[in-house]
């Protein structure tokens, strides 16, 4: 996502169980900042993923995330975020419709039930698995593909 003009902005990150500075990327075009660490270890307790959360507008002093996209370092079902590589051999990213909220009801089903983008069922390591596909990595939309992601998910997070 280099490759989009982004301004670093330095703001306090809250989620679920707690808040840290951190210095994010955010992509005035599509008014969307991103984080992405794949270290985590010692300050957030992430030891089987990349820490990847997204929010909508410029960070303020304080700034929500809106949803994480968090890729495994290895098969990790667990975790939401995935590489899938379609049948043209394009690397595309993926979310398992894993969201929270901090509410009840705010789940897998929600998401899945009001979905609004493409999903696919696609073989994760001889499992069937449903997937919203979110981007090609290559696509000029990319930042923009994003961008409709995380406002889906902060719609569809606020049906509750």
């Amino acid at each position: 996502m280099d490759s989009f003009e982004f301004e670093m902005v330095e703001t306090n990150v809250g989620f679920s169980g707690g808040s840290m500075f951190l210095t994010v990327k955010y992509y005035s075009t599509a008014d969307m900042w991103f984080f992405w660490h794949s270290d985590v270890h010692g300050w957030l307790d992430v030891k089987n993923r990349y820490w990847i959360p997204y929010g909508l507008g410029k960070p303020q002093k304080n700034t929500p995330i809106k949803v994480e996209v968090n890729v495994p370092y290895e098969l990790n079902r667990r975790v939401a975020g995935v590489y899938i590589t379609d049948e043209s051999g394009n690397c595309i990213i993926g979310h398992r419709g894993v969201i929270g909220g901090g509410r009840p009801g705010v789940g897998k089903s929600l998401f899945f039930e009001h979905y609004n983008g493409e999903i696919k069922i696609v073989d994760d390591v001889g499992r069937s698995t449903q997937i919203a596909i979110i981007s090609n990595i290559e696509d000029e939309n990319l930042l923009q593909n994003l961008r409709n992601f995380v406002s889906e998910i902060d719609r569809i997070k606020n049906m509750r």
